[in-house]
This record gives C-alpha cells, sequence and structure tokens, in this order.
C-alpha cells in the first residue's frame, strides 16, 4: 500500500514539476503555423490550404459572415453571420483558406437561386479580431 502511495505522489511531484518548469516561459509557434497576411485574390489564391489572415471589411452574405479586403471575399462559414455591431467594421479573420467550387441551386422552374456558382474562399474554423 505504501509504494502505492509512493507511486502517486512521485508522479504527482512530477507533474507540477513540468508545469513549474514550463512557468514564465513562452515558445513562439513554429513557423509552418504563423498566418500569411493576404489581401487579395492573387496572394489568396497562392495561400490555399495554409494558415492566414485576411484583413478587411465585415460584410453579411447569405452564404455565412465574409470579409471583404479590395477583389477578394473569405467566407467565414463557421459564423452565419457576424454579430450585432461587427458588420461593417474593420476584422482580420485568421484560419486554414479552402476554396470551394458551388452550383447554383436552381428552383422548380429551373431559375437560380441565391447560391455561388464557380470558385469561392471559405475559411471553416475561423478566429476573428474586431480592429480599431
Amino acid at each position: 500500500m505504501i509504494s502505492y502511495l509512493d507511486s502517486i505522489a512521485g508522479a504527482a511531484l512530477g507533474a507540477a514539476a513540468m508545469l513549474v518548469a514550463g512557468c514564465g516561459s513562452r515558445q513562439e509557434p513554429p513557423a509552418s503555423t504563423a498566418a500569411i497576411e493576404v489581401s487579395d485574390a492573387a496572394s489568396a489564391g497562392a495561400a490555399v490550404g495554409k494558415r492566414v489572415r485576411v484583413t478587411g471589411i465585415a460584410r453579411n452574405a447569405k452564404l455565412s459572415a465574409a470579409v471583404v479586403a479590395g477583389d477578394l471575399v473569405v467566407y467565414a462559414v463557421a459564423h452565419p453571420s457576424w454579430p450585432d455591431g461587427v458588420a461593417g467594421k474593420r476584422v482580420a479573420l485568421d484560419g486554414v483558406l479552402e476554396r470551394e467550387q458551388g452550383t447554383p441551386a436552381r428552383g422548380p422552374s429551373g431559375e437560380i437561386r441565391a447560391a455561388l456558382e464557380g470558385p469561392y474562399l471559405v475559411v471553416r474554423a475561423a478566429d476573428y479580431t474586431v480592429l480599431p
């Protein structure tokens, strides 16, 4: 019984020592996880599949919340729309950039309903910051 308690106490002390050793030290993320600044459609095309930061104006679209920066539109599909007070403000959107291919949804008479046609850019699990 004593050896069992000693092993639990030893494990707890070891875990505490690892926590203390990590306190006060700040590790920089590996360079591969740093976000690439994307500011236009050309730079976005080169960054598909990578972690990006898009800075622009928050807009609500039918698909989802979006960030518009010049000729670039990136949809933040994790957010159906921006919270109150965010739409129209300058934001930074961070996440992995993906290219989707949309096809128009057609109604019963063949009319095109609201849908994206052709390729478009999305960030699925997006973090955002409202900028001053």
